[in-house]
């Protein structure tokens, strides 16, 4: 889209923008926008990148808010990112671009579609990557369920700076005269790496949880409750009353983890962690959650179970972890491996941090120590890992019960329309609900956050 085509879209009931050679379509967010419709219209047709950056706005609003309104590229000068240097001969990009993928032939049932190639998609990620801080980006594209793209650019770690990187830099050295790999490097990442799947293990819970409801065979129901599952631990009333759904739905009144109230400066949360593993050292994941419920059940909740949303709770999706443990007598572990992973083929799945030069990094770019793990007992709410093919075949069973697909779900024994149950927000139950914690209701089910649109 040039200039002049998004020069004529400069009204209030049609407004675009640009920010940093992109257009989003920012009719519908203009009411939402929390500086006012009046600062939109300013720039209503026009390059808004110098306007939104004096704003300050944050990564958060770029990620979750504008991104959603994106329209088309920016046309400037029709140059492609895969085009050459005229002096050096080099490509204009620094970016690696894989595609394996990128024309398949279309089996006969499939309609023609436009095509998004790796190139399109790369450059989306190299006008955005300083805006976003991100060291690479790998993608997957799925059309009408019968096509797909896999893709990458950027690298796997960036380079670390100051005396972290010079002792990065010294290992390198040292691994260099032995024969072996530098992780600093920065090597180029593929669209085949084993990612973390952070919160998104909360969706996996979710569903495994869904699938032994559904079994006649396992004493669980939705409103189980935790005290009736884990009668050994004579829990406190207020936290055994608490039940699965209100666990699923972050509306049990359990604060986010171990540091309770104080869990957002993160040095409560990290003292009360270390001192989980020095009691846990050389317990198994299941035997280390029985020990963390324990240290959950000195902290007072935040409210009455079921009356309201928050916090956002990590302690929540452990603690189910902790009761399909015990009312199955498998290790949360095994249950999604033979329960979820098997029946569709995620032959990646794992736990904890993957393995090798693939790095985490925080929202300002800087890369996790080397030496980073994730604590067995959190599996359940945030440590699994898996190749974005694996992912996609997880989403898949989930989108498809969402349009209504007749058998969704089936691979994984369930009745139709089951996985529906774990796609309903269940808050704010009434219209203006408190909530408690940093982060609002914004839709959350059953492991799942979900966004409705007009016509959706």
């Amino acid at each position: 889209m040039t200039v002049h085509e998004v020069s004529s879209h400069c009204t209030r009931e049609d407004l675009f923008i640009i920010v940093d050679n992109v257009v989003y379509d920012v009719t519908k967010f203009q009411k939402e926008h929390p500086g006012g419709v009046l600062s939109i219209l300013e720039v209503a047709g026009k390059e808004a990148t110098e306007v939104f950056l004096a704003e300050n706005h944050s990564r958060y609003a770029v990620v979750s808010k504008l991104s959603q309104c994106y329209i088309a590229d920016l046309d400037t000068r029709g140059v492609k990112m895969s085009e050459t240097d005229p002096a050096t001969g080099e490509p204009q990009s620094n970016q690696t671009i894989t595609e394996p993928n990128a024309s398949p032939s279309l089996p006969p049932s499939c309609p023609d579609v436009k095509r998004l190639s790796a190139t399109a998609v790369n450059k989306i990620f190299s006008d955005h990557a300083e805006m976003f801080a991100l060291p690479g980006m790998a993608w997957l594209v799925r059309e009408h369920g019968c096509s797909s793209m896999v893709g990458a650019c950027g690298v796997r770690s960036k380079k670390l700076a100051g005396a972290e990187g010079a002792e990065e830099e010294q290992r390198g050295s040292e691994g260099r005269k032995e024969g072996g790999n530098q992780a600093s490097e920065e090597a180029a990442l593929s669209g085949e790496e084993v990612f973390h799947w952070g919160s998104c293990s909360k969706a996996l819970t979710a569903t495994l949880i869904l699938i032994l409801i559904q079994d006649p065979s396992v004493p669980l129901e939705w409103e189980t409750q935790v005290g009736h599952a884990l009668p050994q631990l004579a829990l406190p009333p207020d936290m055994a009353a608490i039940t699965v759904r209100q666990l699923l739905t972050h509306r049990s009144g359990l604060h986010a983890d171990l540091g309770g109230a104080g869990a957002d400066d993160g040095n409560a949360g990290k003292r009360a962690e270390e001192a989980l593993s020095k009691t846990t050292a050389g317990l198994s994941p299941t035997q280390s959650r029985v020990e963390y419920v324990k240290m959950m059940a000195k902290i007072e909740l935040a409210h009455v179970p079921g009356s309201r949303y928050g916090p956002y709770s990590n302690a929540g999706y452990t603690i189910l972890g902790a009761v399909a443990e015990a009312v199955t007598g498998d290790g949360w572990e095994e249950l999604v491996q033979v329960r979820v992973a098997k029946p569709l083929g995620m032959g990646s799945l794992g736990f904890g941090f993957p393995r090798g030069e693939i790095r985490a990094h925080d929202e300002e770019g800087v890369p996790a120590p080397a030496e980073a793990e994730d604590v067995p007992w959190h599996a359940p709410a945030y440590t699994c890992h898996a190749t974005l093919s694996d992912w996609d075949k997880f989403a898949r069973v989930h989108l498809a019960a969402l349009r209504g697909e007749p058998g969704a779900g089936e691979e994984l024994g369930l009745q139709e329309d089951a996985l529906r149950m774990i796609q309903a927000p269940a808050s704010p139950a009434v219209e203006g609900e408190g909530f408690d914690g940093p982060e609002g209701p914004e839709g959350y089910a059953m492991g799942w956050k979900t966004e409705w649109r007009e016509g959706e």
